[in-house]
């Protein structure tokens, strides 16, 4: 099913940005092209709920609830 693959691939694409968070820049382009797919995902979600203390971004957790709740709804239907 298509959304099925759409919605795993976003998932898999934000945990590959968060991981990216956490380690030195390498692969720039690939770290550029992983961004702007997840950034018009994040970025409402970030806006809604600011990082706490600055630094601690919650938006992918919450994108990834939020993809995973969709991809559940319309497997039910």
């Amino acid at each position: 099913n298509f959304i099925n693959l759409l919605t795993n691939i976003l998932l898999v694409l934000i945990f590959v940005r968060v991981i990216f968070s956490w380690v030195p820049a390498k692969l720039p382009r690939f770290r550029k092209f992983i961004f702007d797919i997840t950034e018009p995902i994040l970025l409402p979600i970030r806006k809604l709920i600011p990082p706490i203390g600055g630094t601690l971004d919650l938006s992918p957790v919450i994108a990834y609830l939020l993809i995973y709740l969709i991809q559940t709804v319309v497997n039910s239907l």
